[in-house]
């Protein structure tokens, strides 16, 4: 799992480029997020985010916006990035 980790790493994230992650139940996606978050945190602001529960987001796309933007706010404030530097990530 540690060479995952570092292969995504490197093949991914310290280029800039976009990854998904999918396979069938019980393969070790949750633990391999899990890792790659602990990974990064160190170098990047890691925002952990869940689509569950949230079905009146996808009313409108304005409630989309509104609701995705909130809960990426209160993220980066339980991970205590200031507010300043959330408004970089926060526009809302």
């Amino acid at each position: 799992m540690t060479s995952r980790v570092e292969e995504i790493v490197h093949n991914y994230v310290e280029e800039g480029k976009y990854f998904t992650i999918n396979r069938a139940r019980q393969y070790g996606k949750t633990t391999l997020l899990y890792l790659l978050e602990k990974r990064l945190q160190d170098d990047y602001v890691v925002i952990r985010l869940s689509f569950e529960a949230a079905d009146e987001w996808f009313e409108s796309l304005y409630t989309l916006a509104q609701g995705f933007s909130r809960k990426i706010e209160r993220v980066l404030r339980r991970q205590g990035v200031s507010d300043e530097e959330s408004r970089i990530y926060v526009k809302f």
